[in-house]
C-alpha cells in the first residue's frame, strides 16, 4: 500500500469511528495491527514472509473465540468434501445467541510464501468463495461449543494439480465477528511428487528461572522439580512419542544440573551422604538433600549422574533403605501384602535434583527407535553474542570453559554429537570466529544450524541437501524458518491451523523445485518448549501431505555437502527468521562482574584442601548468564550474577576465631585461640595473628599455621606478656598460604578480649606477710588458752587407773 492508500484508510477508519462511537475502537486496533504487520513487510520480501506465516492468521471482535480442532481429509482431492470442527467460545458476560459458523473456500492460488503470508495478513481478499453455514445455537458466558461444517465435493473446484487456497472460518453473533484465515491444500489424483525429506529439530533447554541456580534447600529442589520434574513442559515433551523421527537438541545442564552455589562448598562425599540417609518424608528429604547440590567437578557430576541413574532403575535404589526393609518385613504379613506389593511396583518419587535429571535421563535411553539426541555446549551458551564483532570482554573466555566441559558418561551414552545452534543468524566474522575457537577447543569445526536466509539470502535451500559447507570449510544446516514457525507454542492458533500452515508452506517450497530430491530442516521453538501437542500435529502434517515425509537429521552428510554459494557478509535481520531471538540479556558489566567473582574463588579454592573441584563446578554456575535462555530477560541474569557474588564473598567468613574473655593473671604465660571451620572442606595452613589494641599486653610470637578440619576446630597456644593491668581487646586476623583473609570483618568488634594482671615481685611480698600474720595469729591465740593445773592432770591420770 501507498502513503495515500494508508492515509486513506486510515481516514475512513476514523470517519466510521467517530459515527459508530466506541464499539468500533476494537476494529481500529486491529486495523492498526494490520497496517503494523504491513510495514513491516516492505523491508525485505523475506523478512515480510516469514515474519507474517509466525504471526496469528485470525481475528476476534467482541465475546467471541474460535479456533479450529479438526479439519478433514488432509488434503483435497476432486470428489472430496470439506469439513471443519469448529471450537466456539463465549468470552463475554451475556449469553450468544443465534450465533452462526460460516467457513468459506475460494479457487485461488496462494502458492508462494510471500502470497500465503498477504492472505494471512488479511491483504489478498476472498473472491467467489464456496461456502457452508451451520448455527452455533446459544452459548452461556464462558461456555464453549464445537460445531462441524461442510462445505460439499461438488461446491468445490479443486482442479489444480496442486495448490494452496484460502480457507476462512466467520463465526458471527450478537453484534460481532471471530475470523481465522487458514490454508486448504488441494492436489489432482494423478499427480505423482517426490517428496521432500524434512527433518524435525526440536530444542530442550532449561526455563529462565534463577532460583535454578542461586537457590538452595527445598528451594531449588522445587525449582528443579517445576523445570524437569513429573509434569514438566520438558518431561512431557520427551515422554511423549509424536509418531514420527525426531531429533532432541538438548542442553547437557538439562540432565546433568551445576552444583548449587552454597557458601559451604559440599563436597561429593557429602552429597552421597545426604541421599543414603534420605528421610522418609519427601519434604525433609528435599530440604536436606537440596542443600548439597550436586558434585562438584564435572567428572564428579558425571559419576553422581550415573549413580542416580542406576538408583533411579530400581525402587529399592531410590528407596530410603529402612524403608525397603520394612517394605521386605511386611510382604510376609498377608495383613500388609497389598500395600508392600504396592511400594515394590510404584518407584519413589524423586527427592534430589540429582534424582531428577537421573529420570530424564532413563527416559531419553527408552525413546523411540526413530528419534535421537544431540547436545548443544553445556549450558547453551548464546553463540551469537559471544562471536559479534561488538562481543563483550571476556566472552572468548566464556566460550571456551562452555565448550571444554566434556560430557559425562550417562549422557555420552545418549550420544556424542554437540552441534552449534546460535539464536541469532552469524554473519561471517562471528561464524569464522566461532569455528576458531571450537576448533581450538574441541579440535574440529563445528555443525552450526543456521537459519537457511545466512546461507542462499531465501527461506529455501535449492540444492539437493540441508547441509552445506561455507567456502572456509565449515559444515552447516540450514533450517526453515517458513515450516518452523508453525511449531512455536504461543497461543497464536490451535495445533490444528498450526498443522494447515505448515502443509501450505511445505506445498509453497515443493512447487519452487517439484521434481528436485531435496532436504529441508525445521527448527522449533528456540527460547521455549513446544508442547507435545504441536509437535505432534505438526508431525502429521508433513507425514499426511505428499509432497513432504519426516526423517532423522543426518548430521554425516556435512562431509560430503556443497559449498554454500554466497555466504552473507552481514548477519541477516533477526525478524526475517524464525523462531526470532530476543535481545542478549548479558552485557560486559555481567561478565566483568562474573571475572571478578571468578578470580575470588579461584584464591578461595587456593586455601581449601583438595579444592582443584570447586572453581570448575562454581564457573559452570556462574557461566549460566550467557546462557541463550535469558534472551530478553536482563533482570534475571543480574539475580544470578550478584547471588553468585554474595556467595563467593561469604565463603572466607566460614573460617573464624571463636570469641572468647580471657582472664589474663600473671606477668607472661600462654593463651589458648579456638579457630573454627564450617565450611565442608578442610582447610590448609591457616595462619593466625593476633594484635592487641593497646600496649597493655604484647605476643611474644605468633602461633604456627594450623590446618582445620571441615565442620570442625582447632586451639592454638600463643605466648603473651602483660605489662600493665588493663582490659584489651585483640584484633585476630586468619590469612590462607595463599594470602587469602580469611573470617568475617571484625573492625567494629574484637573477637579475643583480655582481663590482664600482671603480678610482678610484690606478689609474694604479700603472700610472705600473709603468711607471717596467719603464724602470729596462732600463737596468740594459743597463748590465751594457757596450760591446765596440776590437779586436773592428776585426776585425769587416776581416772586412767
Amino acid at each position: 500500500m501507498t502513503r495515500r492508500a494508508h492515509l486513506a484508510a486510515f481516514s475512513g477508519l476514523l470517519a466510521t469511528c467517530l459515527a459508530s462511537g466506541p464499539p468500533c475502537l476494537t476494529s481500529t486496533a486491529a486495523a492498526s495491527t494490520v497496517a503494523n504487520a504491513s510495514s513491516v513487510a516492505g523491508m525485505s520480501a523475506h523478512a515480510a514472509s516469514t515474519s507474517r506465516v509466525a504471526t496469528k492468521s485470525s481475528t476476534q471482535s467482541g465475546p467471541i473465540a474460535v479456533s479450529l480442532t479438526g479439519s478433514t481429509p488432509p488434503t483435497l482431492k476432486s470428489g472430496d468434501s470439506l469439513s471443519l470442527s469448529v471450537q466456539v467460545r463465549n468470552t463475554g458476560s451475556t449469553p450468544l445467541t443465534n450465533a452462526t459458523a460460516r467457513i468459506s473456500v475460494a479457487k485461488r492460488a496462494l502458492d508462494t510464501l510471500e502470497v500465503q503470508s498477504r492472505w494471512s495478513a488479511g491483504e489478498v481478499a476472498m473472491t467467489n468463495p464456496a461456502t457452508a453455514t451451520t448455527n452455533v445455537g446459544t452459548l452461556a458466558p464462558g461456555a464453549s461449543t464445537n460445531v462441524t461444517v461442510t462445505i460439499p465435493a461438488n461446491q468445490l473446484d479443486v482442479s489444480f494439480s496442486m495448490a494452496t487456497m484460502p480457507l476462512q472460518v466467520d463465526v458471527t453473533g450478537g453484534g460481532s465477528t471471530a475470523t481465522i484465515r487458514s490454508f486448504v491444500t488441494t492436489q489432482a489424483d494423478s499427480m505423482k511428487f517426490t517428496p521432500m525429506s524434512t527433518s524435525v529439530v526440536i530444542p530442550i533447554t532449561l526455563p529462565a528461572d534463577p532460583k535454578l541456580f542461586t537457590a538452595s534447600g527445598r528451594e531449588r529442589f522445587d525449582a528443579w522439580n517445576k523445570a524437569i520434574g513429573p509434569g514438566s513442559d520438558i518431561q512431557r515433551l520427551l515422554a511423549s512419542n509424536p509418531g514420527a523421527p525426531v531429533t532432541w537438541m538438548i542442553d547437557p545442564a538439562v540432565l546433568d544440573p551445576a552444583a548449587a552455589q552454597d557458601g559451604s562448598l559440599p563436597t561429593e562425599a557429602a552429597a552421597d551422604r545426604a541421599t543414603t540417609s534420605t528421610p522418609s518424608s519427601s519434604s525433609s528429604a528435599s530440604a536436606s538433600s537440596g542443600d548439597t547440590g550436586s558434585a562438584g567437578s564435572t567428572p564428579s557430576s558425571s559419576s553422581a549422574s550415573s549413580t542416580a541413574s542406576a538408583g533411579s532403575a530400581s525402587p529399592s535404589n531410590t528407596a530410603p533403605s529402612g524403608a525397603s526393609t520394612s517394605s521386605r518385613d511386611a510382604s510376609s504379613s498377608s495383613s500388609s501384602s497389598s500395600s508392600s506389593s504396592s511400594s515394590s511396583q510404584d518407584p519413589a518419587p524423586a527427592t534430589t535434583v540429582e534424582a531428577l535429571a537421573a529420570d530424564l535421563v532413563a527416559t531419553l535411553k527408552e525413546r523411540p527407535s526413530g528419534q535421537q539426541v544431540v547436545f548443544t555446549p553445556y549450558g547453551d551458551p548464546d553463540l551469537s553474542s559471544l562471536t559479534a564483532d561488538d562481543r563483550p570482554p571476556g566472552s572468548d573466555a566464556v566460550l571456551r570453559r562452555a565448550l571444554a566441559r566434556p560430557l559425562s558418561p550417562a549422557l555420552k551414552e545418549l550420544s556424542t554429537t554437540v552441534v552449534a545452534a546460535p539464536a541469532a543468524p552469524l554473519s561471517v566474522s562471528a561464524t569464522n570466529r566461532l569455528s576458531q575457537v571450537w576448533s581450538s577447543v574441541l579440535g574440529s569445526k563445528p555443525l552450526i544450524i543456521t537459519p537457511n536466509v545466512t546461507l542462499d539470502g531465501s527461506d529455501f535451500v535449492s540444492a539437493s541437501s540441508a547441509a552445506r559447507r561455507s567456502t572456509s570449510g565449515i559444515p552447516m544446516i540450514g533450517y526453515t524458518s517458513a515450516l518452523s514457525a508453525p511449531l512455536s507454542s504461543d497461543g497464536a492458533d490451535s495445533d490444528v491451523e498450526a498443522g494447515l500452515r505448515e502443509q501450505a508452506a511445505g506445498l509453497a517450497l515443493y512447487q519452487q523445485f517439484p521434481s528436485a530430491d531435496r532436504s529441508l530442516m525445521v527448527m522449533g521453538d528456540r527460547l521455549g518448549t513446544t508442547s507435545p501437542s504441536r509437535l505432534a500435529q505438526v508431525l502429521s502434517a508433513i507425514d499426511t501431505a505428499p509432497w513432504m515425509t519426516t526423517s532423522a537429521l543426518d548430521v554425516s552428510s556435512r562431509r560430503s555437502a556443497g559449498t554454500v554459494a554466497k555466504l552473507s557478509t552481514e548477519a541477516p535481520a533477526s525478524d526475517g527468521v524464525w523462531p526470532r531471538p530476543s535481545t542478549q540479556a548479558f552485557d560486559a558489566r555481567d561478565l566483568q562482574r562474573a571475572s571478578r567473582t571468578l578470580a575470588s574463588l579461584t584464591q578461595v579454592a587456593g586455601a581449601v584442601v583438595d579444592g582443584d573441584d570447586i572453581v570448575p563446578a562454581w564457573s559452570r554456575n556462574l557461566d549460566q548468564l550467557t546462557s541463550t535462555r535469558w534472551r530478553g530477560t536482563s533482570p534475571d541474569v543480574d539475580e544470578l550474577v550478584q547471588h553468585a557474588s554474595a556467595a563467593v564473598s561469604t565463603i572466607p567468613e566460614h573460617v573464624s576465631v571463636v570469641p572468647a574473655r580471657i582472664n589474663f593473671f600473671s606477668d607472661s604465660g600462654t593463651i589458648s585461640v579456638t579457630v573454627k571451620n564450617d565450611l565442608a572442606r578442610d582447610v590448609k595452613d591457616v595462619s593466625l595473628t593476633l594484635t592487641p589494641r593497646t600496649y597493655a599486653v604484647q605476643f611474644r610470637s605468633q602461633p604456627e599455621p594450623v590446618t582445620i578440619k571441615a565442620k570442625g576446630q582447632t586451639t592454638v597456644r600463643v605466648p603473651l606478656a602483660a605489662q600493665a593491668a588493663s582490659l584489651v581487646d585483640v584484633d585476630a586476623s586468619l590469612t590462607a598460604a595463599n594470602g587469602v583473609a580469611l573470617g568475617p570483618d571484625t573492625s567494629d568488634t574484637s573477637p579475643l578480649r583480655i582481663n590482664a594482671r600482671p603480678t610482678g615481685t610484690w606478689i609474694f611480698w604479700v603472700l610472705g606477710i600473709v603468711a607471717l600474720l596467719v603464724f602470729c595469729y596462732g600463737l596468740v591465740r594459743g597463748r590465751k588458752a594457757g596450760t591446765r593445773r596440776r590437779d586436773e592432770l592428776a585426776r585425769d591420770i587416776q581416772l586412767e587407773e
